[in-house]
């Protein structure tokens, strides 16, 4: 037998602690790994090894001792600062844990790095306790004024020409959101969420109505092995030209079940009563479902499609309606340091009764699709900038409700 040379020797050790340490032998493994340390006290990774056994032992703070001086060591090389996220995470520090793996990202890793990185964020976003929101912007808008595309309107069966008030106006407005979600353990595979958003749009041009809205939640999240359901109620108020326009008060249930591996089919059923400020004829009760499969394209897509279907019943049966339609959202990383959303969705409303005004059954078709770009390679103070598109149309068999607009997006948000 050919005696093994040092390196080889060390090499193959190496291989064995970590062995021990995937079979759940951290102790064994540290004992080996004390030798090879004294041997090779600058092989990083012995080094790396080691701070993995000392996770596993529960001694997350040395770890992090030694993943920090080796960070310092090896400024180039992204390992040791994915490990020292993994080790502030086992000591707790799910928030810092998340910072140092989203500084990575900006460092515009490799692209199997940037994968691993991507699934660990989303494994301690998992964990956290508290998952914030932002993002702001400036939206140059074709119809900032949400007025119709006509120039004249059949009234009576004659035509009239519109003031320039109820036309569509181009302008910019600024846009802020903003919030976040509390999440607890409640009891085992169940989780409590309480959520709060505000939105507000500013008009930066002559034209155009400022507008808010913020949304509060409560919601418990179950899990099973084939899948999760959520259940939720919701409250949210709604300002036009900074008065309260309406308040919205919502339940809803959210049900995933797992179809393979990686597929899923995901429903959702929405119970929603509406009260108007100013318009008590047009409060409503409506209850909206949706259903479809949420499936993988290649290794960086997800797809979801959904079948929609809901029922609004108004104090006025004017404002009555049935709506029928259909919804996607794509999800992708194109290119490295990319996020890519796409949601379109393609709806009819059947209203109930006649206009009173027009004598016209009110039919709408509403098309809508929005792009959203975040450059989450390029990270600086926790956020990155963003670019979006977006496009809705509605067309109706009562002209006045006919509209089109077009907007881009130019901002910054956070990058998950």
């Amino acid at each position: 037998m050919v005696p093994l040379d040092a390196e080889t020797g060390d090499r193959l050790a190496l291989v064995l602690a970590r062995q021990l340490l995937a079979e759940g032998k951290p102790g064994e493994a540290r004992k080996m790994l004390a030798i090879l340390e004294r041997r090779r006290p600058h092989d990083r990774d012995v080094q790396i090894l080691i701070a993995q056994t000392e996770v596993a032992l529960g001694d997350p703070v040395s770890a992090i001792r030694r993943l920090e001086a080796l960070s310092d060591l090896h400024p180039d090389w992204p390992r040791p600062r994915v490990e020292l996220a993994l080790a502030h995470a086992a000591a707790g520090n799910i928030g810092k844990a998340k910072a140092i793996l989203v500084a990575e990202l900006g460092k515009n890793p490799p692209r199997d790095v940037r994968r691993n990185i991507e699934s660990a964020i989303r494994a301690l976003e998992d964990q956290q306790k508290f998952v914030r929101r932002f993002s702001v912007g400036v939206v140059p808008d074709s119809n900032v004024s949400g007025g119709t595309y006509n120039d004249s309107v059949e009234f009576l069966g004659l035509p009239f020409t519109l003031n320039d008030d109820a036309k569509q106006k181009e302008g910019v407005r600024g846009e802020i959101s903003a919030g976040g979600t509390v999440r607890t353990r409640w009891v085992e595979d169940t989780r409590i969420e309480l959520g709060a958003d505000v939105y507000h749009s500013e008009p930066l041009s002559d034209a155009g109505t400022p507008s808010s809205s913020a949304r509060l939640t409560l919601a418990a999240r179950v899990r099973g092995r084939r899948g999760n359901l959520r259940l939720g109620v919701a409250v949210a108020p709604y300002y036009w030209d900074n008065e309260l326009q309406r308040i919205e008060s919502t339940l809803f249930t959210e049900p995933a079940y797992r179809l393979g591996r990686r597929a899923a089919l995901v429903g959702s059923l929405v119970l929603t009563e509406g009260n108007w400020a100013d318009a008590p004829v047009r409060d409503f009760r409506q209850w909206e479902a949706g259903v479809g499969p949420s499936f993988p394209i290649g290794d960086d897509t997800w797809l979801q499609a959904n079948g929609i279907f809901g029922v609004r019943n108004a104090e006025d049966e004017v404002y009555s309606y049935i709506r029928r339609g259909v919804s996607a959202n794509l999800k992708t990383v194109p290119a490295n340091g990319w996020r890519l959303s796409l949601a379109a969705a393609l709806i009819k409303d059947v209203y109930r009764e006649e206009s009173l005004v027009y004598g016209v059954t009110q039919e709408d078709l509403i098309a809508a699709a929005n792009l959203q770009l975040v450059r989450s390679g390029f990270v600086v103070f926790g956020f990155s900038p963003s670019f979006g598109l977006g496009y809705s149309e509605v067309r109706s068999t009562i002209d006045l409700f006919d509209k089109r607009s077009f907007t881009i997006q130019l901002g910054i948000a956070l990058p998950y």
